[in-house]
């Protein structure tokens, strides 16, 4: 994976790597609300200028996702998808942080919403390898 550094800052930073079509997101330390949304917002522009359709979430240095993150990622990051292809979304979380990740949350919303699960695939893991594996299978 040959990645490019896009976008960073104090709370992540943004790589790419354009020939395998995937972007990553990793988060340096915990953080929410404008950080949070600025953040995959840069992620999200450059993924659609560039028709990325995966994305892994190195989320090992947050310790929880608000409800508010939750209910924005559902209503308004991911409708802003190019939602003509697939996507895949891998995200690497500790081990002490997974009950506090609601992946189940968000993978219901998005079955219950038809144009996001035509869509958009989610999966949570513990190990970064096994992320990678998943997104390129």
């Amino acid at each position: 994976m040959a990645l490019t550094e896009i976008h960073s800052n104090e709370y992540g930073k943004v790589e790419a790597d354009p020939g395998n079509g995937l972007i990553k997101v990793t988060w340096l330390q915990h953080t929410s609300g404008a950080p949070f949304r600025e953040l995959y917002g840069e992620a999200l522009c450059h993924a659609r200028a560039a028709g990325i359709t995966l994305w892994l979430h190195d989320m090992r240095k947050l310790s929880y996702a608000l409800i508010a993150e939750q209910n924005w990622a559902v209503k308004d990051h991911f409708p802003a998808f190019d939602l003509t292809k697939r996507h895949r979304l891998a995200y690497v979380v500790r081990p002490q942080s997974l009950d506090l990740i609601p992946d189940t949350l968000i993978q219901e919303a998005i079955r219950k919403d038809p144009a996001l699960a035509g869509s958009i695939e989610m999966e949570v893991f513990l190990d970064m390898e096994v992320a990678e594996h998943w997104l390129f299978l």
